[in-house]
């Protein structure tokens, strides 16, 4: 696992559960090399695993306390390789 190179990641752990680290940098959403990287991790996944997914976005806290509004034109790659891949 170290040293890191990239700051996003892919963990299979026991159980059929993996956890996808997704770095949405200042766009708010992921580029075309961690789309491709997450896309092959995904063909390792079968039907009936499990994935986590991070980012370092709390929107729930955002939402909540600071009466932030998730802007939904953002995260489209994110949401596009979600809905095709997992």
């Amino acid at each position: 696992l170290m040293p890191q190179k990239t700051s996003y990641f892919c963990l299979k752990l026991p159980r059929n559960w993996w956890v996808l680290g997704f770095d949405l940098a200042l766009d708010d959403d992921i580029d075309i090399e961690q789309f491709t990287f997450f896309a092959n991790a995904a063909k390792q996944m079968q039907p009936h695993h499990n994935a986590i997914i991070v980012t370092h976005v709390p929107h729930w806290v955002l939402n909540e306390y600071e009466n932030h509004a998730h802007d939904l034109n953002r995260e489209n790659n994110l949401r596009e390789l979600v809905r095709t891949h997992f």
